[in-house]
């Protein structure tokens, strides 16, 4: 069982945020292709 630290805490905050920017870029990136497939 993981003890719930502020340390802990807060690398799950920035775990959690990490994979959200992660998220957003790749959809972002897959936005962008399909627009410019649809373009030309």
């Amino acid at each position: 069982m993981i003890m719930m630290t502020t340390e802990n805490i807060l690398w799950i905050t920035v775990a959690f945020g990490v994979v959200m920017i992660v998220q957003l870029i790749i959809f972002l990136y897959i936005q962008a292709h399909i627009t410019a497939g649809t373009r030309s």
